[in-house]
């Protein structure tokens, strides 16, 4: 019967938008560890290994680029700056003062306003050298 017919359809076709609803939030979600990625690693003298399920980035610095000489003071003058906080590395036993730990479980616009704020703030550093 054509009723039937059209209400399997029907149903199958809401399944399908069901499923392609799903797969799209999906995609945004793992789009937006790759944004504050990007973001990180396109700050001069800042690279990063690509996350892989972790819920933090934990990039190296140039510090020679920067002028840091303390990777604690370095956390404390961008947050008394900038009001945004990050973790020293050496807070993780690393011996030198080249890295730096930043969460990654606040929304995607709040990183991305942290990232913009570590650049600027660095690039304020790297001109004031």
């Amino acid at each position: 019967d054509a009723i039937a017919m059209f209400r399997t359809v029907l149903a199958e076709g809401r399944s399908l938008i069901r499923q392609r609803n799903q797969i799209e939030a999906r995609s945004i979600e793992l789009l937006s560890g790759l944004t504050d990625y990007r973001l990180l690693t396109s700050i001069p003298g800042v690279s990063c290994t690509m996350p892989k399920g972790a819920l933090y980035l934990f990039p190296r610095i140039d510090t020679a680029m920067y002028g840091i000489e303390s990777d604690e003071q370095f956390v404390l003058d961008f947050l008394r700056a900038e009001r945004v906080l990050l973790v020293h590395g050496t807070g993780f036993n690393l011996v030198t003062p080249d890295h730096f730990r930043i969460v990654t479980l606040p929304p995607e616009d709040t990183l991305i306003d942290a990232l913009g704020r570590l650049e600027r703030f660095l690039g304020r550093r790297r001109g004031a050298r």
